[in-house]
């Protein structure tokens, strides 16, 4: 049993090294795609010696899946943290404006100058 846990092991960490292009998917589109197909990959034919082996490497495909799912979400996040800081700033810069806008329409209306 040992044998067939430490195999099984050394086949997803091959599976997983050895496919360096499953590791830096576009979207998660394609991410979702190819994480059907190597989970659908793993299923033995019905007449297999592995018996119910092949659903720990399910278990450990969606688990590292899963990582890169979290991985991808949180660089989207990221991007979308740096636009919201863009548009901070810009926000900033009306408002500053529109401050400076309103001191000027003050000082014309003080002075008794009609305004355009």
């Amino acid at each position: 049993m040992r044998q067939k846990q430490r195999f099984f092991f050394f086949f997803v960490l091959l599976c997983v090294l050895g496919c360096p292009s499953t590791l830096f998917c576009e979207s998660m589109d394609e991410m979702a795609e190819q994480y059907e197909k190597e989970y659908h990959a793993l299923v033995p034919p019905p007449n297999s010696s592995m018996n119910s082996d092949y659903k720990l490497g399910q278990v450990a495909l969606g688990t590292m899946y899963t990582g890169k799912s979290i991985k991808m979400l949180y660089d989207q996040n990221q991007k979308q943290i740096d636009q919201n800081q863009i548009m901070i700033l810009k926000y900033d810069e009306i408002i500053r404006q529109n401050n400076e806008i309103i001191n000027l329409l003050k000082i014309l209306a003080k002075k008794g100058i009609p305004a355009p």
